[in-house]
Order: C-alpha cells, then structure tokens, then sequence
C-alpha cells in the first residue's frame, strides 16, 4: 500500500470501518512509513479531543421553544403571513394524492350530469315516415271529452241533435279539400323527387362499382352501377354511363347500344347524356349503321367539348361515302361502255332471197341493206 491509498482509508481506519485485509495493509505501511503514521496519531488525537459530552435537555425546553415560534408569528405583518398561506396551499395542490381527488370529483360530476331518465316515464310519441325517410306530419291530437261535456251533451234535448248543421254541398267541399290536396300533392312531389346529395351508400356503391370496372370485374361493376343508376340522385347519371361502358367491354356495342339510349332518354339535361351520345355514335360506326352514328354526330356539333370532332367525323364520312360512289358507278360505266357480242347470221340466212331454181341463196348471193344495218349496230361501227 502506498501513502495515497492510506490517505483515502484515513478515517475508516481511525473510527474501526474498515475491513480486516485493508486494516492489516495500513497497518504495515504505517510501521515503515514516519509521515502516515505521524498523521493518523494526530487524526486520533483530535477524534478524542472533539467528543463532548451529551446533555439532558430540560423539561419545559419544548414549551419555551413553541412559546418562541407563536412570538415570531404574532410579530410578523399580514402580507407576509398570506404568502406563507398561499405557499402552503400551493405546496400541498401539488401533491399527487389532491390531484386524483379532483379527478375523481370531476368524473361523478360529469356522471350525475349525463344520467338518463329510465324507459317509460316520458311519453315518447311514435314518429311516421314515407318511403323516402321523409317524416309526416303529425296528426291533430284527438279531443278527449271532459265529464262536464258529457254531462252537457246528455242533459241537451233530442231538438238539438236535429239543429245540427247541414253537410257542405261537393263545391265547397271540394274548395275546403284543395289545399290539403295541394299540400298532399308537394309532399308526394318532394318524396318522389332524388336527394340533392348522394348517401353514404350510394357514394360508396359508385365508388365500388367504377373501381371493379377498371379493373375488368364487369359483373361485379355492372351490378354495384345499375343499383345506383335505378335509385337516382347525383350519381345516377355517372353511374348509367360506367355501367354502358361496362356492358360494352364485356358483350360488345350491339349490347351496349340500348344502353346508352336508354341514359340519354333519362338524363337528357345532364352533360353525362352528351358523353353518351358520343360513345354511342362509335358504336354505331363500328356496327356498320353509318346513318344512325351520323344523325348523332349531326346533333353533337354544337356541342363545346364535341363539336369538332363530331364535324370531323362527319367529313370523313361524307368523304368515304364519295368515294364509294365513284368505285360503284366505275365498273357500271365501263359495263355500258364494252361492245355487245354479233348476233348469229341464222335470221340473216333464213331471210336471204331465193335462187333462180327456188332454193335458198348461195355464198354469193348478197344481204338485204336491212340485214346490213343490223350488223353494223351490233358491231358498233
């Protein structure tokens, strides 16, 4: 051990807190070294110098010491005690205990306040809608005669009974009854008529179904769009269009014909009808029925997004039909123009005059200037 090391075990030496091992390694380093061990001589020393000598404390040292503190107190001013009182306060709103008090306090409270009433002791009166969700209006409530009423109504005498007005004549009746039938009528109108906003439902079913068409689920799409188209509102008109798209892509243009005049007939004021009526006129076009597909693109020219091309078309159109004309009217042209083939000599010959001897004519008997003629037409000269 060295004297460093002894220095730091000093005072666990001098007061017996060192181990057995330690304690011996001092020991030796103290008996071969002067300064350490002069140094642990004079901490001894000053150990046994400094313990004093304990005392007793008097009976009434605890009364003259609270009697001091209440002095203290008296003699401080009132903003200096309302300090300490904020400070104590404060010093115990902080403690974790206080805290899940108020919590606790806060969630009865709350409890209290959201209690319901139990089934039964309010009157809850039943509510009536149409089909649309749209509630009715409810009914006048019914007069409940009193026991004074019915005790009039027994004591008035039969005379009275007869005095009762008469029914009003169909007219009037008729003039009473109208405005509830208009009323009738609005609300029948307004039921009838398709939500300005699209649900929840129905935005989901669009969703779905444009979703299934993309990725060529056509069954699953078509049944997701119809659904949709059938009930109206907002989406109906998108929805009828996927959903001739759809049809198209899985049975081809013959089949999607229908539906798409089907969707301009239903929304003809939406700008999804004009979309129609241009798919529709390419699949007119790939069906071969030209006439048709140029009625649409007719109507389509006045059209913003459509009218050019719809013209376009129409010019290409106007252009394959010429030229068809000109390659049908060619073979009719040049079928005109070829030759017609001689005609047989036989009448020629059974026309031909006779010879000197009543037979008929030799090879060098002439033709008649009629039978000339004749050949000459045929041969074209």
């Amino acid at each position: 051990m060295d004297c460093e090391r002894f220095e730091q075990h000093l005072m666990d030496q001098v007061f017996a807190e060192i181990d057995e091992v330690t304690g011996a390694a001092m020991k030796r380093h103290a008996e071969s070294c002067a300064r350490c061990r002069s140094i642990e001589s004079g901490l001894r020393a000053t150990v046994r110098v400094g313990v004093l000598p304990l005392e007793e404390p008097s009976d009434d040292l605890e009364e003259r010491i609270l009697e001091a503190a209440r002095a203290a107190e008296r003699a401080t001013a009132w903003p200096r005690r309302l300090l300490r009182g904020l400070s104590w306060a404060g010093s115990h709103a902080m403690r974790p205990q206080l805290a899940m008090a108020a919590i606790l306090v806060l969630v009865l409270g709350s409890s209290i306040l959201l209690l319901r009433v139990r089934p039964g002791t309010v009157a809850i009166s039943p509510v009536n809608v149409t089909e649309r969700g749209a509630p009715r209006p409810a009914p006048a409530p019914e007069q409940v005669p009193t026991a004074e009423a019915t005790a009039a109504a027994a004591a008035e005498p039969a005379s009275a009974l007869a005095a009762e007005p008469a029914a009003p004549a169909p007219a009037e009746e008729k003039q009473a009854r109208a405005p509830h039938d208009a009323g009738d009528a609005a609300t029948a109108l307004a039921s009838a008529a398709p939500d300005a906003q699209p649900s929840d439902d129905a935005v989901l079913r669009y969703e779905r179904g444009v979703a299934n068409y993309q990725a060529g689920k056509h069954s699953e799409a078509q049944r997701d769009l119809d659904e949709v188209g059938r009930r109206g509102g907002a989406r109906a008109p998108e929805a009828s269009l996927y959903y001739a798209r759809s049809v198209r892509a899985q049975k081809g243009c013959q089949a999607a014909v229908t539906q798409y005049d089907r969707l301009r007939q239903r929304f003809a004021a939406s700008p999804t009808a004009t979309d129609a009526a241009w798919e529709q006129a390419d699949c007119h076009q790939i069906l071969g029925q030209n006439s048709q597909a140029r009625a649409l693109w007719l109507a389509l020219r006045k059209d913003a997004r459509y009218g050019e091309r719809a013209q376009s078309n129409l010019a290409s159109a106007e252009q394959a039909a010429t030229q068809g004309k000109t390659a049908t009217a060619a073979p009719q042209r040049m079928a005109a123009k070829a030759p017609a083939a001689p005609k047989a000599a036989a009448p020629a010959k059974a026309q031909g005059a006779k010879g000197p001897e009543g037979g008929s004519g030799g090879p060098n008997q002439k033709a008649k200037p009629a039978d000339l003629e004749h050949v000459q037409e045929a041969v074209g000269y």
